[in-house]
């Protein structure tokens, strides 16, 4: 069976039937409210855009004058399609969508190596770099891109917190990976830090909720972390929080470049400017950014997606959405109109709820998405020391726990001339996490890249991967199915007295999964009543799970094609597929395993039972009638072959 990315139709067919709960650790939003935000982040990142089009670079170090401020009207959004903070997300929009939302850097990289659209600095160099041979995350690294801190990834990484509705650790995860085809050290941080707002607006409860998550995922020791600290800091220590000037200037005079308006950190601190002072005010907070200066249309269209996916479309004013044509143009150079990017977004969005433990169920003509609680968490730390440096090493062991093979234990082994200052852990599902030595269980089956990132003492970084499947319950053969062959080995488990119980010990009722230490009957209930893969589909096309005994050819339904196929087979065969429906107990197919079938004959999945009507009955009493003879025959036969 084939997969796509880290889920497989039995993990999601699983959770979608999870009816969703609140608890403490989880955060819900119906999905209609869900769209409402992922559209308006939308509208209002073309809605920057768009506003700040003819200032872009017209005020280097120096403030928009408020005459000088374009004058928006509604027409104007249609240049949005045009604009690069939009069609460079298409490739990495597309990788998702065809390898997984956790896409491999390396398959972000290709499929922005295969582009042809207009690019600048950071961005350009990236992409030549890939065309040349250079492998991301390699393609953005210092040695060989001149431009890596420059803001090219600041002002497209908002698909990445587009996607992760109220999961800051994801957005920073995708954001990360994505970053590095053209960006390093503070050029990545700057999209890691815009995404993760976004994300966090979906759920947060205030603006500056939203800036703290931004704040959160910039590691101590970089320089937008510093940058970040003193907006923060001097917004607070501003007694008149109504005007913004004194602000600017206290960053102008710290953070300004001398003329280099594309530099991510002083455009970075424009966004904050405008979040801070005209908090949840789209447009004055998109004015206060794009009047910041420097890069002075992409700081708005920031701003714009953060704060219109807070609000959602619906409280966007009128004059930023009433004449956007939603099936019209597509973005330049792709074949995204704004509802198609919308609708892959959403499918986008699903996927990684799912990937991170949430559920989606049914609500009312609605759907219920319950998300984890998560927690901005900071990025590894990487500085450039200004020359070329040892590469730090770093290897990867890893073992699974005795008790659950999906529950994985990682060890990195570290060293550098320098001094190994930390490493990082890309688990593959999402997440990251910091230490040497890490644990980590998986919920949903799927190929996984592990990721060990390691920073050594000046500040450069290194790095490792290796790949590991986690296996749905039941796919025993790690074969990413789960068909007739694990049925036999379970049913062999149970036989023979096994004690592997990390593998075969899936279930304590025989109807959820759970242990209970032994590997028994109920485990194989679970397994042919909920996890066996039929070749029955439901309205939706995805194949439906779980079956009855008997249903040897493992189509849905137990019925003649069965009871022939048990007696094709009968006193010769010993498996499932052969019509051994009790193979738990013996490796013979004979009146057992009829008793069995005739048991759940009509039964479809599910294992509802019906009565069988008397013409099956009949057919049936024949059957074993015929059965009981040709066994019969072939035992006089031996029996004469004995003598």
């Amino acid at each position: 069976m084939a997969r796509r990315g880290a889920i497989n139709s039995v993990a999601v067919g699983a959770i979608l039937l999870i009816v969703a709960t609140q608890a403490m650790s989880q955060q819900t939003i119906t999905h209609s409210a869900l769209r409402d935000k992922l559209e308006g982040g939308l509208v209002g990142q073309m809605a920057g855009v768009a506003w700040g089009r003819f200032t872009e670079a017209q005020w280097r170090d120096s403030r928009i004058p408020d005459a000088s401020v374009p004058v928006w009207s509604p027409g104007n959004i249609v240049w949005a399609f045009s604009q690069d903070d939009l069609y460079v997300e298409a490739p990495f929009i597309d990788a998702m969508k065809d390898a997984g939302v956790n896409a491999s850097w390396t398959t972000f990289g290709e499929y922005f190596a295969d582009t042809t659209f207009n690019l600048w600095v950071a961005n350009k160099v990236g992409r030549d770099n890939l065309q040349a041979g250079i492998p991301a995350p390699q393609s953005g690294h210092p040695s060989v891109n001149v431009h890596y801190e420059m803001i090219d990834w600041q002002i497209e990484s908002n698909f990445a917190g587009a996607v992760s509705p109220g999961l800051p650790t994801a957005a920073g995860d995708i954001a990360w990976r994505g970053g590095h085809v053209m960006n390093w050290g503070d050029g990545v941080y700057g999209g890691v830090a815009l995404a993760t707002m976004q994300a966090t607006a979906y759920t947060a409860d205030s603006v500056d909720e939203i800036i703290q998550a931004g704040r959160n995922s910039l590691p101590v020791g970089s320089g937008y972390r510093e940058l970040v600290d003193d907006m923060i800091g001097w917004h607070e220590a501003d007694t008149d929080k109504t005007t913004w000037e004194d602000t600017w200037q206290l960053a102008q005079d710290k953070w300004g470049t001398g003329g280099a308006w594309y530099d991510a950190k002083i455009n970075g601190a424009w966004v904050f400017l405008g979040l801070l002072y005209g908090q949840d005010d789209i447009t004055a907070a998109m004015r206060i950014a794009m009047q910041g200066g420097d890069d002075s249309d992409c700081n708005p269209s920031s701003v714009g997606a953060i704060i219109g996916t807070y609000l959602g479309l619906a409280e966007i004013p009128d004059t930023f959405k009433s004449n956007l044509n939603r099936t019209g143009p597509t973005f330049s150079e792709s074949d995204y109109t704004f509802d198609g990017m919308i609708g892959v977004l959403d499918e986008l969005a699903r996927e990684v709820v799912l990937l991170r433990g949430g559920t989606i169920a049914p609500a009312g003509g609605d759907e219920l998405w319950t998300i984890p609680q998560d927690q901005s968490t900071a990025l590894p730390l990487e500085k450039w020391p200004g020359a070329s440096d040892d590469v730090p090493t770093v290897s990867i062991d890893f073992d699974r726990d005795p008790a659950d093979r999906n529950k994985l234990n990682f060890t990195a082994t570290a060293s550098d001339g320098d001094g190994v200052a930390g490493v990082h852990w890309f688990l593959g599902d999402l997440s990251f996490v910091a230490g040497n030595s890490v644990t980590h269980t998986y919920d949903v089956p799927g190929d996984y890249e592990i990721i060990a990132y390691v920073t050594d003492g000046s500040g450069n970084t290194g790095w490792t991967s290796l790949m590991v499947a986690i296996f749905a319950d039941g796919d025993f053969l790690a074969d990413g199915d789960v068909d007739a062959d694990d049925i036999d080995l379970l049913a062999d488990a149970i036989r023979t007295g096994s004690t592997d119980f990390a593998l075969f010990d899936i279930s304590a009722d025989g109807a959820t999964g759970g242990t209970d230490g032994a590997i028994d009957i109920l485990d194989l209930d679970y397994l042919v009543r909920f996890l066996v893969e039929t070749s029955a589909i439901n309205d939706a096309g995805d194949p439906i799970h779980g079956t009855e005994y008997g249903d040897f050819n493992l189509d849905g339904e137990i019925e003649l094609a069965d009871l022939t196929r048990l007696g094709t087979f009968y006193g010769v065969g010993d498996k499932w597929a052969e019509g051994n429906a009790n193979r738990h107990v013996d490796l013979l197919i004979e009146l057992g395993d009829l008793t069995m079938l005739g048991t759940f004959y009509g039964a479809d999945n599910g294992g509802v039972d019906t009565i069988p009507a008397p013409a099956t009955l009949s057919v049936m009493g024949c059957g074993a009638v015929g059965l009981l003879r040709r066994r019969g025959s072939k035992i006089r036969r031996g029996e004469r072959r004995s003598e």
